[in-house]
């Protein structure tokens, strides 16, 4: 047996009456000398299983279009039902999952859909800054989350807590144009 260098990376291993490299003009060869031999049972496993469920979804497409002529014509009321019936026995639909099972998964338990809560923050308000907390009329603790800051002068403002995208929450208060992301705490 001799050595061969097809390139300064790779040896191939000749035999007498062997071809040393893949031809270049036989693609399956040159597909087989790149990939390892059970990558390549696995792509072409998978291109056979493909072409199988796309030639298989046209056969029952056909078989159904042809039945739903046959029961079509059948003139008995009685046996046209009973030929129906033995259309959907024959396909039976793949129903997916429901979409409320899996739609929440991993998520926090979403609160009663409300949109706003209005309150009043009882003192004086001189302004916030990052992680200022705000005690509302009702009880409530709400935190300054995004990080802003202002400077303000109010007494008793009336506020307003929306929801917004992505479960965030927005405080806006009376007399301003400011609405910081707020997260609550109590």
């Amino acid at each position: 047996m001799t050595l061969i260098r097809s390139s300064p990376k790779t040896a191939l291993a000749a035999t007498p009456g062997t071809p040393t490299a893949p031809s270049s003009r036989d693609p399956i060869r040159r597909v087989a000398a790149k990939v390892p031999p059970r990558r390549l049972a696995a792509r072409v496993g998978c291109t056979v299983y493909a072409g199988l469920l796309f030639a298989s979804g046209a056969v029952l497409a056909q078989d159904t279009d042809a039945g739903l002529l046959q029961c079509r014509q059948e003139t008995d009321a009685a046996k046209r039902l009973a030929c129906y019936d033995k259309l959907s026995l024959r396909a039976q639909p793949v129903v997916a999952a429901p979409a409320a099972q899996s739609s929440g998964f991993g998520l926090p338990a979403p609160a009663a859909a409300v949109a706003a809560i209005d309150s009043v923050i009882t003192g004086k308000v001189e302004g916030w800054g990052p992680r200022t907390r705000f005690t509302f009329a009702d009880g409530q603790v709400w935190e300054i989350e995004d990080g802003s800051t202002a400077a303000l002068n109010l007494q008793n403002p009336k506020v307003k807590v929306r929801r917004g995208f992505g479960g965030a929450f927005y405080l806006e208060l009376a007399g301003t144009n400011l609405s910081p992301r707020v997260r609550r705490v109590r």
